[in-house]
């Protein structure tokens, strides 16, 4: 590990820390922000808004969210270039890169969940539940 960049100590680090059950829980984890995940989500979540608010407005919103982040993704991916770590990985992804993180990016874009219903409640609990929805 000698001479690895910060970023290649940190991913052997990951990889050192890893047991069984957190590569399950990862796993899953992961599930919830693949492309078809997010698409089904995105139009469940929009349907419904459309249905208690009677409003596009909401709906519009959240689906370009998740348009502009995929898009930005995508655009980002190919200018930066960055390569996955050399690490053994736990899932065969067909992304060779890894900046930015698909991931992270989705979980931003579902932080208009989140405003959507601050916009609509004031009650805690449903607010609550919005915030950790979009984590």
């Amino acid at each position: 590990m000698a001479g690895a960049s910060a970023s290649e100590r940190v991913a052997q680090w990951m990889v050192a820390q890893r047991t069984p059950t957190w590569n399950h829980v990862t796993v899953w984890g992961s599930l919830l922000a693949e492309t078809s995940t997010k698409v089904v989500v995105t139009a469940l979540v929009a349907l419904i808004m459309l249905i208690l608010w009677r409003r596009w407005f909401e709906p519009v919103f959240l689906v370009v969210s998740v348009v502009v982040e995929a898009a930005a993704c995508i655009v980002v991916t190919t200018v930066v270039g960055r390569d996955r770590p050399d690490v053994a990985r736990l899932d065969a992804s067909t992304v060779g890169s890894s900046f930015p993180s698909g991931h992270t990016a989705a979980a931003a874009a579902y932080v208009a969940i989140a405003v959507v219903v601050f916009w609509h409640t004031r009650k805690r609990w449903v607010r609550s539940w919005a915030v950790l929805r979009s984590c």
